[in-house]
């Protein structure tokens, strides 16, 4: 009975959670309806382009990053650990920096603009992107081929079962599930991104609810067409949420991990010539570019706003980071201490990073107009720090959780037996198991803050400059090399975090 009771409470909460996460959608929901009539025509605008954009970007990434995971999983050639990693540095990049210094390269004022017409493009939008988020498929990818034996291998070489075959059987359905991880996270950012369309100047919704808020001054307008996105992301937010639910993606066991066969001297040649092409056009030319722009551009005017702005974005990055952290092993730790799955929680948890930034900043600021008469630059600020702990709650869950589940049960039933108080469990049980990886996730957080710019850039008082906010402002106005300074620190930041990343972890 005792067991029961408390089974009912713990689904009580996960309700309540539930209904927490959902809140920003209901408040839109609940909002009173308009009939602006430029809603429609802006949302018939981009729905197209937005649709498309998804699509291009998820097969591109889904090819390149499965392909060169295949390739570094099942071969052997010359660098393959040095380019492992380099291929995973373009997460550095958000990618509407990506998008400014190819556009700043290639754009109008340049001699390109006779060949290559990028301006406005919808395929420049889709191929900006995908250099962007294919890393996360190719790491995800390199994960599911892993599980994959040097044993099974061998087998299907001694049967002589065929390339084809051996991949149809073995190794695509435990492959699948990783590429369609994958693919969830990819989708969700393409119809999210709204700084690499507003740089690229390619109307997708995202764009067209801060035109109709800031530029044309409908925020009753921006929530009309906000209403009509969610219905879009909710669908896709619901097989998300099946999806992890039912999965179970445990890394294999396997002792004998897959040794790779040696490729080729032709096939060398072209793995070596691809990969290193996109690490060139992903990574190595733009660090090379936003460095020479930030030479450039080097006034003591613009260092000092670029480390005003810096000084922002950590204040807000740490504050929401220390706030992110705490609330994931409040909810973790009880679930450990009751012996419940903390599952469903983290998965629940992912509803927040799947609403784009520009509909949650719609949603909290209508939430704001409901609580207040007067809304205030602390107000502004509250709903900023709000917004930004609801959308990266799920970065920080999944490392604590990880950890949280994996504390030995035999010191929770002794703590509880000797009815340690919470001050000393804490104190002596959980900060020293926890630490590691609080760390990590107030480091990974910090990082998701400092990149996000819709929500930064719709909410934060206009006396509050960070540096995605400079970057959008510099950007708006084609001034790459003012752009390039804010840029340079983003980007210094993701290459350390990156490169702690690949050494933190097995190299796969």
């Amino acid at each position: 009975m005792l067991k029961n009771s408390s089974r009912w409470v713990a689904n009580s909460f996960l309700c309540l959670f539930l209904l927490l996460l959902l809140a920003p959608l209901l408040a839109l929901f609940s909002s009173p309806p308009s009939s602006d009539p430029i809603v429609g025509d802006l949302f018939e605008l981009a729905r197209i382009n937005t649709v498309v954009l998804a699509l291009g970007v998820l097969v591109l990434t889904s090819v390149l990053g499965g392909a060169f995971a295949y390739i570094h999983s099942f071969y052997r050639y010359p660098g393959q650990k040095i380019l492992h990693a380099f291929m995973l540095m373009p997460l550095a990049f958000p990618a509407y920096v990506l998008a400014f210094i190819y556009l700043g390269a290639l754009g109008p004022s340049t001699h390109w603009s006779s060949y290559l017409e990028v301006q406005g493009e919808l395929w420049f939008l889709i191929v900006i992107l995908s250099m962007a988020l294919m890393p996360y498929v190719y790491y995800f990818s390199c994960l599911g081929f892993r599980t994959i034996s040097q044993s099974e291998v061998e087998t299907e070489i001694l049967l002589s079962a065929g390339k084809w075959r051996f991949f149809k059987a073995n190794v695509g359905p435990k492959w699948l599930p990783f590429l369609i991880s994958s693919q969830i996270l990819v989708l969700f950012e393409a119809l999210s991104d709204f700084g690499a369309a507003s740089v690229v100047n390619v109307p997708v919704i995202t764009t067209m609810i801060y035109k109709l808020w800031f530029d044309l001054f409908s925020f009753a307008g921006a929530v009309q067409l906000s209403l009509k996105y969610s219905l879009l992301i909710l669908v896709f937010l619901v097989v998300e949420l099946v999806f992890k639910g039912f999965q179970d993606r445990g890394m294999s066991t396997h002792r004998d991990p897959l040794q790779g066969q040696p490729l080729g001297v032709l096939a060398r040649v072209v793995v070596l010539t691809m990969m290193l092409l996109f690490v060139a056009l992903a990574f190595l030319w733009p660090t090379l570019q936003i460095g020479l722009w930030a030479v450039q551009g080097s006034q003591f005017s613009l260092w000092w706003d670029t480390f005003e702005g810096a000084f922002n974005t950590v204040f807000i990055g740490a504050t929401v980071g220390a706030l992110v952290v705490l609330l994931a092993c409040a909810i973790q730790i009880p679930l450990r201490l009751k012996n419940l799955n903390p599952k469903l929680w983290t998965v629940f948890s992912t509803i927040g990073y799947s609403i784009p930034g520009s509909i949650l900043a719609v949603s909290i600021y209508g939430l704001l107009l409901k609580t207040t008469d007067s809304i205030t630059s602390e107000f502004l600020l509250v709903g900023l720090v709000v917004g930004l702990v609801y959308k990266f709650l799920t970065v920080a869950m999944r490392p604590i959780g990880e950890t949280v589940y994996c504390l030995p049960q035999d010191l929770i039933d002794i703590s509880r037996v000797l009815n340690v108080s919470w001050g000393r469990k804490i104190r002596d049980f959980f900060y020293p198991s926890l630490k590691e990886s609080c760390i990590v996730a107030l480091l990974m957080v910090i990082i998701e803050v400092m990149k996000e710019m819709p929500l930064t850039l719709m909410l934060a008082p206009s006396e509050f400059q960070t540096l995605s906010i400079k970057i959008f402002n510099f950007t708006s106005e084609g001034e790459w090399e003012k752009a390039a300074l804010p840029s340079l620190l983003l980007i210094t930041v993701g290459i350390v975090s990156v490169s702690l990343i690949n050494l933190r972890r097995t190299q796969v």
